[in-house]
C-alpha cells in the first residue's frame, strides 16, 4: 500500500511528528510512505526524509500561489507518485488535496480545536473547506475536541477519533534529582500564550526554575528578545527550532502547554510523557488527557494557576523524584502508544480502499 501524506510544512508540530511516527511504525504493516510539503524544507526535513520513501517540496509561497499554482503542483506530484491514498494534514493541505486529488481516495486528519483568535487566512481556509461539496473519503479527528471542530466549523462528521501516538523509548531509566528546568516547546504565536507562562514563572520569584523555550521563532533575536524585554527577571533560554527535542526531556522538570486556544492533543505533550516528563497544561481542547493528576490542569490565561502547578511539580520532584515521572510514562504506554495509532490508521486505509472498490 502506498500512502502520500500532504502537509503544510515540516516545521516542528503535531501533524509533522505524527507523519514521522506513522511512517516508521507502518513499515511493518506493509505501508510505503511518501510526503508532499506545500512549502520548503523545514526543521524536521532531515528526520522525515530519513524514514519516507520520498519527500517533495512544492515551494508554494504567497497568497497568489496558494490555490491555482498549488493545486497544479500537487496534482503533478500525485500523478508522479501514484499513491493508493492521499492523506492530508492541516487545513491548507486539506484544501489543496481536495482540489488536486480528484479520483484518488483521500483521508484527512483534523489536528485543531479551532479558536476565536485564529488568523484571517486560517478562517478563510476553514470557510472555503466548509463550502466545498467535495470531501475526503474519511475524516479522522485526533481528539474529541478536533471532532467537534470538524462538525461545527468544517461541516464534516468525522468517521473516527484516533488519538495521536508516539514511539516509546526502550528501557527508559527515570532520572532522579536531575530535573531542573521547565520546558516549553511551542512556536512564537499568540495562541501559545508565552506571556502568561512568563508571568507565571515571574510570579514564583527566586524559587522559580529555569525556563527553556524551543520552537519556530523562539530565538534570542525573535520572540525571545520581546519576552526578555517584558520579563527581565525570568531566567530563560531560547533554543529556536530544534529537530531533536528528545535531548531536552532528560533533565526537564515538566513540560508546560500554556496555549489559550486552538490545541487539540499536542504531540509535544505525548512525547514528553513517553520520556517520563509530566505535563502542566491549560484546559484547552483535549490537553487535559496529558495531565497525570488534576492539579496539573489549569484554566487558560490563569497566571496564578500555572505558577501553582509548576511549584507543585517542583515540590513533588523534591519529595519523591520518580512518582510523577512513573505516572507520565504509564499514561504514554496505556493511551499514546504509536502502535495503536498506526494500526488504527491502517484499518482506515483498508476500509477506504474497500469502499472505493465496492462502489
Amino acid at each position: 500500500m502506498k500512502i502520500l501524506h500532504v502537509v503544510n510544512n515540516l516545521e516542528t508540530g503535531g501533524a509533522q511528528t505524527l507523519i514521522e511516527a506513522l511512517t516508521q511504525e507502518q513499515q511493518s504493516l506493509g505501508v510505503e510512505t511518501h510526503v508532499v510539503v506545500l512549502l520548503s524544507r523545514g526543521t524536521l526535513s532531515d528526520r522525515i526524509e530519513a524514514v519516507a520513501r520520498s519527500v517533495v517540496y512544492l515551494e508554494i509561497h504567497g497568497v497568489s500561489d496558494a490555490l491555482i499554482v498549488g493545486a497544479r503542483r500537487l496534482k503533478k506530484a500525485i500523478r508522479r507518485i501514484a499513491p493508493d491514498i492521499v492523506h492530508s494534514h492541516l487545513l491548507q493541505a486539506d484544501l489543496l488535496s481536495i482540489l488536486a486529488a480528484t479520483g484518488i481516495p483521500h483521508v484527512s486528519t483534523v489536528h485543531t480545536s479551532g479558536g476565536h483568535e485564529a488568523s484571517l487566512p486560517a478562517r478563510i481556509v476553514t470557510w472555503l473547506l466548509s463550502q466545498l461539496s467535495s470531501s475526503p473519503d474519511a475524516v479522522i479527528a485526533c481528539s474529541p475536541s478536533a471532532a467537534l471542530f470538524s462538525c461545527s466549523r468544517l461541516r464534516r462528521q468525522p468517521d473516527a477519533i484516533i488519538l495521536n501516538g508516539t514511539a516509546l523509548p526502550d528501557n527508559r531509566v527515570l532520572r532522579v534529582g536531575q530535573r531542573d528546568y521547565v520546558l516549553h516547546l511551542a512556536r512564537w504565536h499568540p495562541m501559545k500564550d508565552h506571556d502568561t507562562l512568563f508571568q507565571a514563572v515571574e510570579l514564583l520569584g527566586p524559587c522559580a526554575p529555569q525556563l527553556v523555550c524551543a520552537g519556530e521563532g523562539m530565538t534570542v533575536e525573535g520572540g525571545g528578545a520581546k519576552l526578555v524585554a517584558r520579563y527581565p527577571s525570568v531566567n530563560a533560554t531560547f533554543e529556536g527550532p530544534v529537530p531533536e527535542v528528545s535531548r531536552y526531556f532528560a533533565n526537564a522538570l515538566c513540560l508546560v502547554i500554556s496555549s489559550s486556544h486552538g490545541e487539540a492533543l499536542p504531540m509535544a505533550g505525548i512525547e514528553a510523557l513517553s520520556h517520563g516528563v509530566p505535563v502542566v497544561t491549560t484546559d484547552v481542547g483535549d490537553c487535559r488527557l496529558l495531565a497525570v493528576e488534576p492539579k496539573l490542569v489549569v484554566p487558560p490565561k490563569d497566571i496564578e494557576a500555572i505558577a501553582a502547578a509548576i511549584a507543585y511539580v517542583k515540590a513533588s520532584n523534591e519529595e519523591t523524584p520518580t512518582r510523577l515521572a512513573s505516572l507520565a510514562r504509564a499514561v504514554a504506554e496505556k493511551t499514546f502508544n504509536v502502535k495503536q495509532t498506526a494500526a488504527a490508521y491502517r484499518r482506515v486505509y483498508d476500509n477506504v480502499l474497500q469502499e472505493r472498490g465496492d462502489s
